[in-house]
């Protein structure tokens, strides 16, 4: 992978994590009215981004499959929040700890971690082999225009 396409490439998945990092933030405890709003504004971000890459309606139902595809896992990994939550908090309130069953909770954890990881990989790959090298700067430009990156 060259640097250019590279850099490319993590400019995208900046947004998309900071998008995704929104939606967590927000719908940690259930707050559906806080997820769906964080949803709306993760959508929208990539939205206009696509618009200013003048992105043709096939590009963006590549685009958009690919995002609700790793919103999915998103959404998936933290209705289990709750769950986890409660199964460390029991292990940690009995009389002796299980090292099996905290590696087995560490496990899931990890598991869990690493689909939504290859979920957010997954739609940086479709979105950068969708776009054109044209569109791919766009987006760069249109990210680097609101400061997605980590370097701020």
């Amino acid at each position: 992978m060259t640097k250019r396409r590279w850099f490319l490439g993590s400019s995208l998945a900046a947004v998309v994590l900071a998008a995704v990092g929104a939606v967590t933030a927000f719908a940690h405890g259930g707050h559906a009215g806080r997820h769906w709003m964080m949803k709306r504004m993760v959508n929208a971000a990539i939205d206009e981004a696509l618009d200013t890459a003048k992105a043709t309606p096939e590009q963006r139902s590549r685009i958009h499959s690919a995002r609700d595809r790793a919103l999915t896992e998103v959404e998936t990994h933290m209705a289990g929040r709750r769950t986890q939550f409660a199964d460390v908090l029991s292990a940690f309130e009995s009389d002796r700890l299980d090292p099996a069953q905290l590696q087995a909770m560490r496990t899931r954890h990890e598991d869990e971690h690493r689909r939504v990881a290859d979920a957010l990989q997954g739609f940086v790959v479709e979105a950068h082999d969708t776009l054109t090298a044209e569109q791919r700067r766009a987006v760069a430009e249109w990210i680097r225009s609101r400061r997605f990156h980590p370097m701020h």
